[in-house]
């Protein structure tokens, strides 16, 4: 269905690393699409790629990173309209033989998204969290308010809801009949950070804790260092907060207030902010 999340895809210069890292805290499995391309799968059903970022790549400035893809219609048309409401055609449409067909489009504010349409069924996410699969979107950016507008425009997506994070920080949830994730301006201390989409998966809230530590203890963090993951441990939508070590959990994060030696009001804000969201949510299936 237009609008609705389809497709995840990391991008990264180890791919041999991502492969034995993510497959341990998200139990996904792997298949060959061909030399070039893997899926990731989640019960044996493809539901993202991975890739190697190249030279040419890395040269035109493209960080390793994870970039959701949002089915279209028409992937020429929702191009077109993307670059009329301010966006910018990153890769232009072309088909994917046998397969679909694709475009890579940033917003106004420079989030980097694709747009897929698939030749056959597509499975696209209809808000429904489900074990192991990316459940939450979440969109940091410079303006949220202009940034909800684009992507409504161009999707029809709807504001759902609602919260103030704390110090005036408002958090906006968004989708069709149920809630997608949501959008927030960045904090002070994400300032030198890039606009860009975060994904959560929805996992059980004690295995996903384990399995945080655990990367941890293999001395990677849970983004393992590509900008928009976030390993989704609770069955519901909430904040996260980033630490020191890159392991990223609901509210605020527990190493954060060591180094600070306190929680602070627009922490608790935060905090409360999250648990607001888990109750609007839903467990996962």
């Amino acid at each position: 269905m237009h609008g609705q999340f389809v497709w995840y895809e990391l991008t990264t210069p180890d791919v041999d690393a991502a492969k034995k890292f993510y497959p341990r805290i998200t139990g996904w499995g792997i298949q060959r699409f061909d030399n070039d391309y893997s899926m990731w799968t989640n019960g044996g059903v493809p539901m993202g790629g991975i890739f190697r970022l190249n030279d040419e790549m890395r040269q035109q400035g493209v960080p390793p990173n994870w970039m959701p893809y949002v089915e279209s219609d028409d992937v020429d048309a929702t191009a077109d309209r993307a670059a009329s409401l301010g966006g910018t055609v990153v890769v232009a449409p072309a088909d994917i033989p046998g397969t679909g067909r694709f475009a890579v489009l940033q917003d106004p504010q420079g989030a980097t998204f694709g747009v897929y349409k698939s030749n056959t069924a597509s499975g696209a996410w209809d808000g429904t969290p489900v074990v192991g699969r990316v459940s939450w979107h979440e969109l940091m950016t410079t303006d949220h308010v202009e940034a909800f507008q684009f992507y409504h425009e161009l999707f029809g997506w709807e504001k759902t809801g609602e919260m103030d994070m704390g110090g005036g920080n408002m958090y906006s949830l968004f989708g069709h009949d149920a809630p997608f994730g949501g959008m927030f301006n960045r904090l002070p201390e994400m300032e030198g950070m890039h606009p860009f989409w975060l994904l959560h998966q929805c996992e059980g809230c004690r295995q996903g804790r384990r399995d945080c530590d655990r990367g941890r203890s293999r001395g990677r963090s849970t983004t393992d260092g590509h900008p928009g993951w976030l390993h989704r441990h609770p069955g519901r939508p909430a904040r996260r907060r980033h630490c020191g070590t890159s392991c990223q959990r609901a509210g605020p994060c527990r190493c954060a207030r060591e180094a600070n030696g306190r929680e602070t009001d627009e922490e608790v804000g935060r905090e409360q902010g999250g648990r607001a969201r888990e109750e609007a949510g839903e467990g996962c299936r």
